[in-house]
Order: C-alpha cells, then sequence, then structure tokens
C-alpha cells in the first residue's frame, strides 16, 4: 500500500527506509527481529520484494487512472505479491537454506516452506487492499497520468 498511498518515488523509498532501519537494527520484522542478519537471513529477499512491489504499484497508480479501479489494482496487487515479493523471497529462501543445512531444497519443498501456507491470507489481504485504492485514490486525472486522453470525457468509477 505504501506505492499507492505514496506513489512510485516515495513509496519505493518509504519501503528502502523501513528495511534500512530495520537492518540498522530496529526490531520490527517478523518476531520483532532486526539487524543485518535478518537482509542475510531467511526473509531477506522478501524485504527486498517490499521494495519492489512498492516501485511497480506506485508507478501504475501516479500514471495510470484506470490502475486505480478495483480490477486492475486487484491484478497489479497479485503479481506485486507473488511475482516481485514471492520470487526474490524464495531464492533467498533457497540460498538461506543452502548456507545453514548445505542442501538446496527443490522448487517443490521451497513452495511449501515459503509461498503455499501464506497463499489463503495474501487473497485476503490482496483483494482488501485492492478495494481500499479505489476507495482512496483519485477519480480524476492531476496531470501524470499517460492514459489521460483516453480519461477525457469518461469517468472512473
Amino acid at each position: 500500500m505504501s506505492g499507492v498511498i505514496l506513489g512510485r518515488y516515495w513509496g519505493g523509498l518509504s519501503q528502502l527506509i523501513y528495511v534500512i532501519i530495520g537492518a540498522a537494527g530496529v526490531p520490527w520484522f517478523a518476531d520483532m527481529s532486526g539487524g543485518p542478519e535478518v537482509l542475510l537471513g531467511a526473509t531477506g529477499g522478501y524485504l527486498l520484494g517490499f521494495i519492489l512491489a512498492a516501485l511497480l504499484l506506485g508507478h501504475f497508480v501516479d500514471r495510470h487512472i484506470r490502475a486505480r479501479k478495483f480490477t486492475p489494482m486487484l491484478g497489479l496487487m497479485t503479481i506485486a505479491n507473488f511475482g516481485l515479493i514471492y520470487i526474490p523471497g524464495l531464492v533467498v529462501l533457497g540460498l538461506w537454506s543452502l548456507k545453514t543445512q548445505g542442501t538446496l531444497p527443490g522448487p517443490w519443498e521451497l513452495l511449501v516452506m515459503g509461498l503455499l501456507p501464506f497463499i489463503p491470507g495474501d487473497i485476503l489481504k490482496i483483494t482488501g487492499a485492492a478495494a481500499l485504492t479505489r476507495a482512496i485514490t483519485p477519480k480524476e486525472p492531476y496531470g501524470e497520468e499517460i492514459d489521460i486522453q483516453k480519461a477525457e470525457g469518461w469517468r472512473v468509477p
């Protein structure tokens, strides 16, 4: 939601600051953890993904009026969540497992550890966030949208 609310630059920067401050030792990551070891641990890739997701969602909200509607935002948030957050998260989880246990888990094992248990909750959160986006984002163009000509004379419901 930081990218949606703050836009592409400030949303991405807010997530970068979140990760940097947490890496500096503020215990606000999962299980009230913090410090540089978190970035090098099992969840470090997911934290990187938060930055990427904020940049992508902020870009679309800033540049595309139609992305502010529920259905397009639901699709974008699904892509950001499962593509930009989970892919780096699973890669780092696999590397962390290799480093700590000496074996690289197979793809199915990685999915069972780092993705499948979270899908139901993620679907609920994505749906709620897309609905909230629809409610709080501007319905009219404010000048930077690239689809502004398509929106003229067309009201975004």
